[in-house]
């Protein structure tokens, strides 16, 4: 389990619509969960699946237009992982695939919600240093 801090910006469609999103910003919060099987030695596979639940709001004010707006995302994937390494440091390369979904409220001068899907694709290299003390 892990979590942390959610910031996002929205895409600006002012060419498209009357509206532009420019000083929208959103925070929030992630709520991770990955749970990895195999063994935890070199040169191995192994198999995880991760699931979060991320929320943010933003509060978007124009002349004519006010709205409080909650975006709830749920994306869930499977993650191989593929370790090099040994008892000091490690290398390893972890991929994702998998999907979202996504819920957008919007209240206040216009009352409507939606949701979405879509797919993901990701590839991560990463680092693995390790320190040992040994008190007597």
């Amino acid at each position: 389990m892990s979590g942390g801090v959610a910031y996002a910006r929205a895409i600006d469609y002012s060419s498209y619509y009357s509206v532009s999103y420019n000083n929208v910003e959103s925070t929030g919060f992630r709520i991770t969960g990955t749970y990895e099987i195999g063994p935890l030695v070199t040169k191995k596979l192994l198999h995880g699946f991760s699931a979060s639940y991320i929320l943010t709001n933003a509060t978007f004010s124009e002349p004519n237009f006010n709205a409080d707006i909650k975006v709830r995302t749920i994306p869930m994937y499977y993650a191989p992982k593929f370790m090099i390494g040994g008892e000091k440091a490690m290398v390893f390369t972890r991929g994702a695939i998998g999907m979202q979904f996504a819920r957008f409220d919007i209240e206040g001068d216009y009352d409507n919600n939606d949701h979405d899907w879509g797919s993901m694709v990701e590839l991560r290299l990463a680092v693995w240093l390790m320190s040992v003390k040994k008190f007597s």
